[in-house]
């Protein structure tokens, strides 16, 4: 298993991606994987598969959601090392990172962006479910942004596929909120500077919210926090590294009433709740053969 996988979203600017991902070829340790989702239009004219970095076609106008899905079903490092076209990394990232990442509650680990004087700490979420980009240190509380961030990878599988009604404005904002309501922490790591496009993010960010992705996060900021998830929370506390159907049957139970409006995450649910019916009878059967 790779240390290190990286996911790069190629989007208009070949110029920049082909930077960024030179970058990462020239720092990045032995065996390291690189994804790179595009929608075809991308033409590999450096050969670049030949060294390793394997290109994935998720298809026209797909959104951000879309292609971090079509990626993380092929990452398989420790690690998941998300990089927007345009950001580029240092040649120490590698040792910082795992430094970071020695508590196991740290999911996510947010680079500092700079750009001159400039400076992008990551992102915050207010009461009404605006996002709004850290420009300050003390003020890092959510986590990093889509443009730079590490994940620890087995901890986004207790993360259900990501909806493709998301804006791409919100995505990150999604993940990291799961993430803490799940009860991992995302951290800010100082010594881990990349460069970036500092001035396009803030203009991203100063768009208008879409009403759709505002109602779909308030959506998922209730979703972990009814009552009556309480008894299966514990339950997945006690069974911490078990199979990820499992993990994923909690999610789709808590889901269950939006499940109707899509043919594929039904099926999904009623696969994890089988899965769980299993496991509670062998558990059920392994505790009368402990007892007998």
């Amino acid at each position: 298993m790779p240390l290190f996988s990286f996911f790069i979203r190629l989007h208009r600017d070949a110029k920049a991606f082909e930077n960024t991902l030179a970058s990462v070829l020239r720092s990045c340790p032995a065996g390291t994987q690189v994804i790179v989702t595009h929608d075809g239009s991308y033409r590999d004219d450096y050969d670049l598969a030949s060294e390793g970095v394997e290109f994935v076609t998720v298809g026209e106008n797909r959104s951000l959601a879309a292609h971090w899905n079509g990626a993380l079903r092929r990452a398989c490092g420790q690690f998941l090392v998300v990089l927007r076209p345009g950001v580029e990394l240092d040649d120490d990232w590698s040792q910082v990172l795992l430094k970071a990442f020695v508590s196991s509650d740290v999911a996510a680990v947010a680079p500092v962006i700079r750009s001159g004087k400039s400076a992008i700490f990551g992102i915050s979420v207010d009461s009404s479910g605006t996002r709004s980009l850290v420009t300050r240190a003390r003020d890092f509380s959510l986590g990093g942004t889509m443009e730079a961030i590490a994940f620890r990878n087995d901890a986004l599988g207790w993360l259900p596929a990501v909806d493709d009604a998301f804006d791409d404005l919100y995505l990150d904002a999604e993940i990291a909120l799961g993430l803490k309501e799940l009860g991992f922490r995302s951290s800010l790591e100082t010594g881990w500077v990349v460069t970036g496009p500092i001035e396009s993010m803030i203009q991203r960010s100063a768009a208008p919210h879409g009403l759709a992705a505002a109602r779909a996060m308030v959506r998922h900021r209730r979703l972990f926090s009814r009552a009556s998830s309480a008894g299966l929370w514990d339950f997945l506390q006690a069974i911490w590294r078990g199979p990820k159907q499992l993990i994923h049957a909690w999610q789709r139970l808590q889901a269950s009433r939006y499940a109707s409006q899509d043919r594929q995450v039904a099926e999904q649910f009623a696969q994890a709740k089988r899965a769980l019916q299993e496991f509670s009878a062998s558990w059920q059967n392994l505790t009368s053969r402990r007892a007998a």
